[in-house]
């Protein structure tokens, strides 16, 4: 391994914390540009000395740490640089307005912040899918006890498959550092590996949110029950309303679009929006953009941006693992894969919409006497398709998801595989009886 420092707990924490502090300065300062810039190329700076010169012992979690901080650095150039949040966001709860809070107050207000990347429990009065990227659930919350028996149970069982996944993975050659390259597997073996790294990929997230949310409730609530005894300001405590499911229904992946924006998870949408639109409002433009130009931009910049963040854990990762000259993997061609794959797919299915549309226009019409205003108005709409015709597309959209992930997912785990991404996690988890 190259020789780097070890990344300590403080200074992976140290960028967060800046945020924090500057999203807490009172008025004016909190509105001063060069005092926002100045701080943003501080974590910038930080940011790229933990990329380039820390390392931690795994390389799946030198992966997951570039990455974060990539996240973070864009979130914090939309808190601090393309957006006013201390006048676009209010905490659910919040009777005080920003320049009447005191220190105390405004450090948790961002604190809060920082930590709630989809924004749950915030209210906004920015344009629609920039406050919380969860639609509001209209079932009432458990109880705290059984909401934490059913998480726990979550957790367990997302550990045990994870373990199980990492058992099977040493009789599967492709997904080690010494064997061949997932790209030169058999297709069909392709299609298996598929839904197994995607898995693997959504346990290594949705437990350690689980993780995550079972800290908050179990350990952090107690303390600030506690807080509030002797406090003449007391704090709220989390609910289980505040933890809303990280991923969607996976039936709802019969299309690229719909699975990358409703199945996967969607932390980081804010932080894609406000860059987007960013982008759209500063073009030097004589005419405004239509409709379909600004959806495209919106989908570009989004996984623009999300290939960025992922090279930046590869980067960490690749430079601390490997030796060579090989410090980027397949992140950004992968991710702009995928635009340019929903980009075609709208295409196709607007052609396919509009023919099947036309077609059951020329459906002959039944003769009437007397056309009254109901029945002319259903002759003039379009039916809706026939349910089995639903379903056969939709499994039909199934099977090209599926097909296009076999094709594109080797570009981005083959890198991560030859650098021990499977290997270092196994060893580490030798005494589990899965070397």
């Amino acid at each position: 391994m190259p020789h780097r420092v070890p990344l300590t707990p403080i200074l992976s924490l140290l960028p967060y914390v800046i945020t924090i502090l500057a999203l807490a300065l009172p008025s004016p300062s909190c509105h001063s540009l060069p005092l926002r810039l100045s701080l943003i190329l501080v974590i910038l700076s930080l940011t790229i000395h933990i990329l380039t010169s820390t390392a931690l012992p795994l390389a799946s979690l030198n992966f997951s740490q570039g990455a974060a901080l990539a996240a973070h650095l864009f979130a914090t150039t939309d808190f601090l640089l393309l957006s006013d949040v201390h006048a676009e966001l209010n905490r659910d709860g919040q009777t005080r307005a920003w320049e009447t809070m005191g220190v105390c107050e405004r450090v948790r207000w961002a604190a809060s912040l920082v930590t709630s990347p989809r924004l749950i429990g915030w209210s906004s009065t920015s344009p629609p899918s920039t406050a919380s990227t969860s639609p509001p659930s209209t079932s009432k919350p458990p109880s705290t006890p059984s909401f934490i028996l059913h998480q726990s149970l979550h957790l367990l069982l997302e550990l045990l498959t994870l373990l199980t996944l990492l058992f099977l993975s040493t009789s599967l050659p492709h997904l080690s550092a010494p064997g061949p390259a997932l790209a030169s597997a058999p297709y069909l073996l392709r299609l298996l590996y598929t839904p197994l790294l995607g898995l693997a990929m959504y346990l290594s997230i949705e437990a350690p949110h689980r993780l995550y949310t079972l800290s908050l409730l179990c350990i952090a609530n107690p303390i600030i029950r506690a807080y509030n005894v002797v406090s003449v300001h007391p704090l709220v405590v989390w609910t289980p309303a505040d933890f809303r499911p990280l991923f969607g229904e996976w039936r709802d992946a019969y299309t690229l679009r719909s699975f990358w924006g409703r199945t996967w998870q969607q932390t980081h949408r804010r932080k894609f929006k406000a860059h987007s639109r960013f982008i759209t409002s500063h073009l030097p433009l004589h005419h405004p953009l239509s409709r379909t130009t600004r959806h495209l931009i919106d989908l570009y910049t989004a996984f623009l941006i999300s290939g960025l963040m992922h090279a930046a854990g590869e980067y960490m990762m690749l430079s601390s693992h490997t030796q060579g000259a090989a410090r980027l993997g397949g992140s950004m061609r992968f991710f702009l894969l995928q635009a340019v794959g929903i980009h075609v797919e709208s295409v196709v299915l607007r052609v396919l919409s509009f023919a099947g549309g036309c077609l059951r226009q020329r459906v002959p019409r039944t003769p009437a006497a007397e056309p009254t205003s109901t029945s002319t108005d259903a002759t003039l709409s379009t039916p809706p398709p026939p349910p089995l015709l639903k379903i056969l597309s939709h499994i039909c959209g199934y099977i090209c998801v599926w097909t296009w992930f076999a094709h594109t997912a080797p570009i981005l785990f083959d890198p991560l595989l030859k650098a021990g991404f499977v290997d270092d996690l196994r060893a580490s988890l030798g005494g589990w009886g899965v070397s």
